[in-house]
């Protein structure tokens, strides 16, 4: 791995088999992922874009080893993960984290805050009661909860306060890496605005790396340093926000990015030209041939559904996976 680099995917790829009959037999696939290779570093911000559908979410089951990678290889710092045999996931869980879309459903209805905060101490087996108590009400300060909220259930919590208890959760093993996936879409505008800027305080106080997976680009553009954005399982652009934002290459970027709600004219400005998206994303068992985009694209082409386009570098740190620059070409 590169120096700084906390977490790195390469070529890894996630296949769900389908079977029939009684006998399970094999008859197909799910490709949810399928190739996808990035790199996050210390005390960053890699954002993940796209669809529902396009296989985000995968992909981060993948990196907590939720699931393991049918093919490729995942690293956490200098250590292979991807292979780990499940009795060596508890060390692991430790350094890496998961921040859940829904904190309803993910947070045990039954507990009180501090069984809940405490319970991967215990797990892990960190500290002694007191040491574990103090821990417990220093996470809530960081999150911006009083302490007295310990002696709480869930379900007296508004969903922004239930999503902080979520990230207490996490961060309490002061992991190397927090996979955030959707962590503000199940909460209304305002309420987002807070929880992004906590994100941002704890980040810069533990550099931990962040993954963050969500489907609007205008919610990762103030957190991540550089965006993936991903249809049908490969990521098709890669490229650092600014530079996303400002030039994006990939037509299925431009059109998520020409979606993006806007409120005055001057927004309207930051945003490339409208370019309508028609149709669904196809199914992940069954990929169409070629540019897995070229059915949904204003801008396809004959070859675009024939051949696979390789993956091209467009300028420095930005790569795209579309045949418009494949023979370097269009340079739009």
């Amino acid at each position: 791995m590169s120096g700084g680099a906390v977490m790195k995917l390469q070529a890894v790829c996630k296949y769900f088999p389908i079977t029939r009959g009684l006998l399970r037999v094999k008859v197909g696939e799910v490709r949810a992922v399928d190739g996808v290779s990035l790199e996050l570093r210390r005390g960053a911000t890699l954002g993940v874009v796209g669809e529902s559908g396009s296989g985000k979410t995968t992909l981060a089951k993948v990196a907590v080893r939720i699931y393991r990678p049918t093919s490729g290889r995942v690293w956490l710092g200098g250590q292979e993960i991807g292979a780990l045999p499940v009795s060596q996931l508890l060390a692991l869980r430790r350094r890496i984290q998961m921040v859940y879309q829904d904190p309803t459903s993910s947070l045990n209805p039954r507990h009180s805050l501090r069984r809940i905060l405490e319970e991967p101490l215990v797990v892990h087996r960190l500290g002694g009661r007191r040491e574990r108590e103090r821990r417990v009400a220093e996470i809530l300060e960081r999150v911006e909860l009083p302490a007295d909220f310990r002696f709480r259930h869930p379900s007296h919590l508004s969903g922004g306060q239930r999503q902080r208890v979520a990230i207490a959760r996490a961060l309490i093993l002061e992991p190397e890496v927090v996979v955030l996936d959707e962590p503000t879409s199940a909460l209304d505008v305002s309420v987002q605005a807070k929880i992004l800027a906590l994100l941002r305080r704890l980040q810069q106080r533990t550099q931990a790396g962040y993954l963050f997976i969500t489907h609007n680009l205008a919610v990762v553009s103030g957190m991540a340093t550089h965006i993936v954005v991903m249809y049908l399982g490969q990521a098709v652009e890669y490229a650092p926000t600014a530079e996303l934002f400002g030039r994006p290459r990939h037509p299925y970027t431009r059109a998520l990015l020409s979606a993006i709600p806007v409120l005055t004219a001057e927004e309207r400005g930051l945003i490339p030209e409208y370019r309508r998206l028609d149709g669904e994303i196809p199914s992940s068992a069954c990929i169409p041939r070629g540019c897995r985009f070229h059915p949904r694209c204003p801008e396809a082409h004959a070859c675009c559904s024939r051949e696979v386009p390789p993956e091209v570098a467009v300028g420095p740190d930005h790569t795209v996976r579309c045949w418009l620059y494949a023979g370097g070409g269009d340079d739009r």
